[in-house]
């Protein structure tokens, strides 16, 4: 349900409102299904099992968290990156988190309640990562050289 307002909410702000709802929900799609992959691949990192992936519930329920945080980047970058640098985004994306959620979870033990320091904090600071990256190399002299004192 969450996502589904997610994905309405960037077509809302977006220019290319059913393409904003497509991208969305495509990758939606695919970050489910590669962070359970993902999750799977550092969980038999750290422990030398490389014999299956564990399939539960609580993985799925992961993905989900994941997916918010996938959303939160995409939301903060509407506009700057394409369709396809967002599907790369969310595959990177999907990878690290579920290497901060082993490490953190699994590892450390920690609790996060509601997801607040996992989910979001890594989805915005994620975003805000994406955003510097794709921000053009004189953008802050052409800030400066526009701006009238």
């Amino acid at each position: 349900m969450t996502m589904i307002a997610l994905a309405f909410f960037a077509a809302y702000i977006s220019r290319n409102g059913k393409t904003a709802v497509t991208v969305s929900l495509a990758t939606a799609a695919i970050t489910i299904q590669v962070y359970i992959l993902f999750r799977g691949f550092w969980k038999a990192c750290f422990t030398g099992d490389w014999s299956k992936v564990d399939l539960d519930f609580s993985y799925v329920i992961n993905a989900f968290y994941c997916l918010f945080a996938v959303m939160i980047t995409w939301i903060a970058n509407i506009g700057r990156i394409g369709p396809f640098q967002m599907l790369l985004a969310a595959i990177v994306e999907a990878f690290l988190f579920a290497l901060n959620e082993y490490i953190c979870f699994d590892q450390v033990l920690g609790f996060d309640l509601g997801g607040s320091s996992s989910v979001y904090t890594f989805g915005a600071v994620y975003g805000l990562a994406i955003s510097l990256i794709n921000t053009p190399a004189n953008a802050s002299r052409q800030a400066e050289e526009s701006n009238i004192l």
